[in-house]
């Protein structure tokens, strides 16, 4: 549909709302996810529109046993100009395999290769996949965990090869409990990320290694803040972005 943004705190807010759906088992897994163009024609367009790296999963069930959360962390990164993909498991479930899923358009995913869980059932694993096409441009993946039990996916990760040197993007703003957002890298550093009031106290301090591409960040444990504006800082190598974000409880 079409929306007419609000500013809020010098940022443009847009709200969308999906048709109102019985959520009965034929949605089990349906995900869903924003793009944004400035015109109709634009959707299509790669270039002159914007696909959000988050979705939200539609999980349902009619009784029948659901898979049990298997996946600790998953993340992607790209090393001599291909994508490696590294997950975590726990508690893996009988007969459990994983499917690397790859897309070019964050949009249409294909199946690229089939892996087998090795990990004790109690403790898991750690599994490693490299990508034997050469990366181009941007590239997403994700992983479909499969077992007897059924299906469910990870989150998506997104690898980029482009030349940028460091910089922010997707950030959800306003935020109520969390502030997450895509930092952007051309090399592996360590970034300093802080959250600080109106009178700069330091709120939140958080230090996260960042892979060449697209990291997605997230700040979690928010919601005792008071509504109001605050400062998110981004610090690497001598660089620093700014970002004034909004807290609006829900």
């Amino acid at each position: 549909g079409t929306g007419t943004p609000v500013l809020v705190a010098g940022q443009w807010q847009y709200t969308a709302v999906y048709p109102s759906f019985l959520a009965d088992v034929t949605m089990n897994n349906t995900m869903f996810r924003v793009k944004v163009a400035s015109t109709a024609a634009n959707v299509g367009d790669v270039n002159c529109s914007f696909t959000a790296s988050t979705t939200i999963s539609v999980l349902t069930t009619t009784c029948s046993a659901l898979p049990r959360p298997a996946l600790l962390s998953f993340k992607a990164m790209a090393a001599n100009n291909t994508g490696i993909l590294q997950w975590v498991t726990a508690k893996e479930a009988a007969g459990l395999y994983f499917e690397i899923e790859k897309s070019t358009d964050a949009i249409h995913f294909r199946q690229i290769a089939s892996v087998r869980a090795t990990g004790d059932k109690a403790e898991g694993q750690t599994y490693m996949f490299t990508d034997p096409d050469l990366l181009k441009g941007t590239t997403w993946y994700r992983i479909k965990l499969v077992s007897t039990n059924g299906y469910e996916y990870s989150h998506i990760a997104v690898v980029y090869t482009g030349v940028t040197n460091f910089g922010i993007k997707a950030l959800v703003n306003p935020f109520d409990s969390n502030i997450s957002f895509d930092a952007v890298t051309s090399t592996e550093r360590q970034a300093t990320i802080s959250l600080l009031d109106e009178f700069g106290r330091l709120l939140k301090l958080q230090r996260v290694l960042m892979y060449t591409g697209v990291n997605r960040i997230t700040i979690a444990g928010l919601n005792e803040l008071s509504n109001g504006t605050y400062l998110l800082r981004v610090e690497t190598d001598g660089q620093a972005i700014n970002k004034r974000v909004v807290k609006i409880k829900q």
